[in-house]
């Protein structure tokens, strides 16, 4: 390894020329990784005690909690700038490099303060900080009431929403102070996201995507072209912040953070059926993370949106549950049959066509499934997002394609692994669609 200086010491790795290149890149990203989840893990606690013990909790101990996690902030600047150079050919891995590069300078001090400042006064975060404590509160009545097993104080972007709607409540607590422990948060967790989705994509050889499944050189095509126009999206979306970070308030802070969550889920996905990954205990707490925030996310929102897709969801978990040998070909079409129900029912035709008469937006008289995206999308101005939105739901639906193929695709049977990380991006694909949607 050799050191290249550019402002501040980055070291460049040439995975070619290393004797376990795997091994190489993890250990390059260790120290981002595990300095940015520790963060991470100090804000979910705080954020849990807030929630359970608000009143009990003094107001210095508020107060100093929110002080120590905002100071540390400098920390995530200085893990992300030092990033190492990884000398691989992959367009994607290029592309999130520069949205890492675009998050650097978006969680700038100057920044920071201005979005604080805009939080506090258009109020928007605050009102759908407030709108998920009731989801909060529910899953913790489960946990007290021990119908929950996890040991955990429901998921940490849910957790993260209430602990900042009840701090906001507290009359003692300076509501500045809250709303940058609110904003450097969020970013937090956009920042640990991103780095694990780009360290999981530069484990990946572009000319090898499926290699440990056997995939069929068309699918492998297919695969690799929905990441490039997903990865490239996510860039132009990211570059739209850095140049106008005010937009980010256009977006509630739980679609924020399903932005990178997306993009991580189909990294992780990806890897899995390409290389036997080295877990590491920081990156499966987020995963687990991920896979309990489903299960709260769309518990609430299928309820809510219909029931009847709601039971269609357990339907498909239970047979990929099962022992029945053609479980994920089932599954496949289940999910798959799900998010159209969702797309038809967030979209309706009817509606679609009154928001829009163009000719392109219409397939043999009914909406496209593009055209389903952009009216869900229809009320966030910011610039590329639904462009981001449409790569993923495309590329989710490519993966769905390769389970459905089954034989025709693939070489060797999933794992179970494979098939966890296949049920958890398509879940949150749906959830993502979902919050996008809530009103």
């Amino acid at each position: 390894m050799e050191k290249e200086t550019k402002g501040r010491d980055r070291l460049t790795i040439d995975a070619t020329k290393l004797t376990d290149p795997l091994a190489g890149i993890y250990k390059a990203y260790e120290n981002s990784l595990t300095g940015i989840s520790t963060i991470n893990r100090q804000i979910d606690l705080f954020s849990s005690k807030v929630n359970l013990l608000s009143n009990s909790l003094s107001t210095d101990y508020i107060v100093g909690g929110m002080a120590k996690i905002n100071n540390s902030f400098d920390h995530i600047r200085s893990l992300v700038t030092s990033l190492p150079q990884i000398a691989i050919t992959s367009p994607a891995l290029d592309s999130i490099r520069a949205s890492s590069l675009s998050i650097s300078k978006l969680i700038e001090p100057t920044n920071i303060t201005g979005l604080s400042k805009t939080v506090g006064i258009q109020n928007s975060w605050m009102k759908d900080f407030a709108s998920k404590s009731l989801i909060v509160y529910d899953d913790y009545k489960d946990i007290l009431g021990k119908t929950l097993p996890s040991p955990l104080l429901s998921s940490s972007a849910y957790n993260l929403s209430s602990g900042i709607s009840k701090l906001h409540e507290l009359t003692t607590i300076d509501k500045g102070l809250v709303n940058q422990f609110g904003v450097q948060a969020n970013f937090a967790k956009v920042t640990e996201l991103n780095l694990y989705a780009e360290k999981s994509l530069s484990s990946l050889n572009w000319n090898e995507i499926g290699l440990g499944i056997g995939l069929a050189k068309p699918y492998q095509t297919a695969i690799s072209d929905g990441l490039l126009l997903t990865t490239n999206s996510y860039k132009d979306l990211f570059k739209t912040f850095e140049t106008t970070p005010r937009t980010i308030l256009d977006i509630k802070p739980t679609v924020f953070r399903d932005i990178p969550t997306q993009l991580f889920n189909t990294a992780n996905f990806l890897e899995s059926i390409t290389i036997e990954e080295k877990e590491e205990i920081e990156e499966e707490e987020l995963k687990t993370d991920i896979i309990y925030e489903n299960e709260i996310g769309l518990s609430y929102y299928l309820n809510k949106l219909d029931s009847n897709l709601y039971y269609m969801w357990l339907g498909a978990k239970k047979a990929l549950e099962s022992r029945n040998p053609d479980r994920v070909r089932h599954f496949s079409i289940s999910i798959r049959e799900l998010i159209t129900h969702v797309l038809n029912t967030l979209a309706p035709n009817n509606e679609v066509k009154k928001w829009s008469t163009s000719e392109e937006h219409l397939h043999e008289g009914k909406p496209t499934r593009k055209a389903r995206i952009l009216y869900i999308c229809r009320e966030i101005k910011t610039e590329n997002f639904e462009k981001y939105v449409n790569a993923d739901v495309n590329s989710m639906i490519e993966f769905i394609n390769l389970f459905q193929e089954g034989s025709h695709a693939i070489k060797a049977s999933f794992t179970e692994k494979q098939l966890i990380a296949m049920r958890t991006k398509a879940e949150s694909t749906l959830k993502f669609l979902l919050e996008i949607a809530e009103k």
